[in-house]
């Protein structure tokens, strides 16, 4: 349990332990990585105006750009696409100064060398998580060009090409669930969510909708067991509904039936352990799915209850495990599955009215 006065949260060990741990930290990711890590202190040092950890995160920053060359990986969680969203990020805040076509560029171009290498299929640097990484990344990329430049062209072309994989090899992968909550574990509601993003695009709705219909079948006969599954299903859900327009009838109907089949108290009191507190496992990330789904449906059954999940965190065992176990410690100091992002979390639930 930790002290719910965030300042002194935010000014404890656990600051100066990820701090020593980084340091011999090879990985240069968002999730798990530096980038994730210099993107904590970047929002910590904005919130509480705190030049140190403003300093710690460009300093990071930096050594995540100097380090580029030695990452290959190209999806969100641990790669380049991660690493450049990470950085746009930071830029659409205002934390850092940059024209965020011109920084990218030479992820960019690495990213399209690569997927574009005729000696290597997509499906031989992609697995089935990494292709709808990879959609999002060049879904937010196309909203930075115009539609007539050339970097706008290049990335719709390499979007249509990944597109046809995903067409042409459609996986029952994407169904599969874990026994334990986890949103790196469960594919389907990313994919619906993605798909459904990029059918506003009006780019090969064709082709999209060809996957629509080979999927609709495979969604209305899965039930998730964990109403944590379900939560997240019902997100993907709601935005790819909104433009699949050949199937809406059929998947409102199980969207209405699916929300009122979801139970927040054994999320809660079930389903999540008491340590389960981070954003890819726990309860940082009900938050933000509730966040999310409030946004999407204004008349949403499923209410927000900050002060209930605010003290679910703050009286975790989670944070004597991480300043007394280093291998816990180890595992739980990155941006998505660490203390990080879970101290954002806190941060921005301390910000929100009570409900």
């Amino acid at each position: 349990m930790i002290d719910s006065n965030m300042n002194t949260f935010l000014c404890s060990d656990l600051d100066k332990m990820l701090l020593e741990l980084i340091k011999s930290n090879p990985f240069m990711g968002v999730s798990h990585g530096k980038m994730g890590i210099c993107i904590y202190f970047f929002l910590m040092g904005h919130y509480e105006n705190n030049q140190f950890k403003r300093e710690t995160g460009e300093d990071l920053l930096n050594q995540v750009i100097d380090l580029l060359d030695q990452n290959q990986e190209l999806d969100i969680e641990n790669g380049l696409a991660g690493i450049a969203l990470g950085i746009r990020f930071l830029i659409k805040k205002g934390i850092v100064q940059g024209d965020i076509n011109e920084v990218l560029e030479d992820i960019d171009n690495t990213i399209f060398r690569r997927l574009n290498d005729e000696r290597n299929s997509i499906r031989s640097i992609l697995n089935d998580s990494q292709i709808i990484q990879m959609l999002y990344y060049i879904y937010i990329r196309l909203g930075d060009f115009e539609e007539s430049t050339d970097n706008y062209i290049l990335f719709k072309d390499l979007l249509i090409k990944i597109v046809n994989v995903l067409g042409d090899e459609s996986s029952t992968s994407y169904m599969k669930e874990s026994s334990s909550f986890s949103l790196y574990s469960y594919q389907l509601p990313l994919l619906l969510d993605i798909l459904g993003r990029i059918l506003k695009l009006k780019i090969y709705n064709d082709k999209i909708s060809h996957i629509i219909t080979f999927l609709t079948p495979q969604i209305l006969s899965h039930r998730p067991y964990l109403h944590a599954f379900r939560l997240f299903l019902l997100y993907g859900l709601q935005s790819f509904n909104c433009c699949a327009n050949t199937e809406k009838e059929k998947l409102s109907l199980y969207m209405h039936d699916l929300e009122k089949q979801i139970d927040i108290d054994r999320i809660l009191d079930i389903e999540l352990k008491n340590q389960d507190i981070f954003i890819s496992n726990g309860v940082a990330g009900i938050y933000l799915l509730i966040k999310m789904l409030e946004k999407q449906k204004k008349n949403s059954n499923i209410q927000l209850d900050i002060e209930r999940l605010k003290n679910r965190i703050l009286k975790s065992e989670a944070w004597h495990s991480l300043l007394n176990k280093p291998y816990f410690f180890k595992i739980h100091h990155g941006l998505f599955n660490g203390f990080p992002g879970t101290a954002i979390i806190l941060w921005l639930m301390s910000q929100t009215k009570r409900m």
